[in-house]
């Protein structure tokens, strides 16, 4: 097994970064619709950044062990013995 260096995790980051803020940027907007028109509660963008975050990674790592920006580097996720984690190890470290 060989490990991914900076570059590969830098490259990872930024392309699921950008995905990331596209998508909230979007639901920003969307929302910011309905608190113009339908007087909304207004949230702040962090709500739908992070919150999206935590939902692409939990989803995309348990289906899939990868990310966009995994399948894009062509790097995977895997446990200390080289197989597929747990769902509890994604969120504990050992």
């Amino acid at each position: 097994m060989k490990l991914a260096g900076d570059g590969t995790r830098t490259l990872t980051f930024l392309v699921d970064t950008a995905i990331i803020f596209g998508v909230a940027l979007l639901l920003n907007r969307i929302w910011q619709w309905y608190v113009a028109y339908w007087d909304y509660t207004p949230l702040n963008f962090g709500w739908f950044f992070f919150g999206f975050l935590f939902v692409y990674y939990f989803i995309w790592e348990t289906l899939y062990s990868r990310t966009p920006g995994k399948w894009v580097s062509l790097t995977r996720v895997v446990n200390l013995k080289g197989m597929r984690p747990s769902i509890g190890q994604f969120f504990i470290d050992r």
